[in-house]
């Protein structure tokens, strides 16, 4: 039997990874800074410099250890 026990099934592993980087804060940024900035390319550096800046804000932020 293929039955694999919970285990996710290993055709959904690429969907689900395109799902996470279309929707990570570095891309979301990258888009949403595009936007605001349409004289520039979306791989000029200045821009995905910015959007860096914005996803690391994001990580540090929700990186925090919980106090109760």
């Amino acid at each position: 039997s293929d039955d694999h026990h919970g285990d996710p099934d290993p055709r959904d592993i690429v969907d689900k990874l395109a799902e996470f980087a279309l929707g990570s804060p570095a891309t979301c940024a990258l888009r949403a800074l595009a936007r605001l900035c349409p004289e520039l390319q979306i791989d000029d550096p200045a821009l995905v410099g910015a959007a860096i800046v914005v996803a690391l804000g994001f990580r540090s932020l929700y990186n925090q250890p919980l106090y109760r």
